[in-house]
C-alpha cells in the first residue's frame, strides 16, 4: 500500500499484513510463522522494505520473533454518525366533508 512519504525512510510503499489469522486448535504449530516468512520474502523480492501489520494479543509474539517492532501506529477513533435531525412532518390535509 502506499504511505506518505517520511524523511527517514525509503520509499512510500509498504507491504501490509491484513487478517492474519490460525484457528486456535492450530496455534503454535508454525503456521503463522511459515506464512510472515513468505510474506517478507514476497515484499523482498519487490524491493519493498518495510513492512506493517496490527497484531492482536495472540499474534504479537510471532511478529516480534520475526523482528518486528511495535509503534504508536494502533491509535483508533471512531467518528460518530452526524445526528439525524427529525424531518418536521407537514400537517397532513384532511379531506372536506365533500371530499375536496
Amino acid at each position: 500500500m502506499e504511505v506518505q512519504p517520511r524523511p527517514t525512510q525509503k520509499g512510500t510503499i509498504v507491504a501490509y499484513l491484513l487478517s492474519m489469522f490460525t484457528e486456535p486448535d492450530q496455534r503454535g504449530m508454525g503456521h503463522a510463522t511459515r506464512i510472515v516468512d513468505a510474506a517478507m520474502e514476497w515484499a523482498r523480492d519487490r524491493g519493498i522494505s518495510r513492512m506493517t501489520l496490527h497484531a492482536s494479543s495472540f499474534g504479537e509474539s510471532v511478529y516480534r520473533r520475526l523482528g518486528f517492532e511495535r509503534t504508536s501506529e494502533m491509535i483508533r477513533l471512531l467518528v460518530p454518525e452526524p445526528q439525524r435531525r427529525a424531518k418536521r412532518r407537514e400537517p397532513r390535509k384532511r379531506a372536506s366533508p365533500d371530499g375536496t
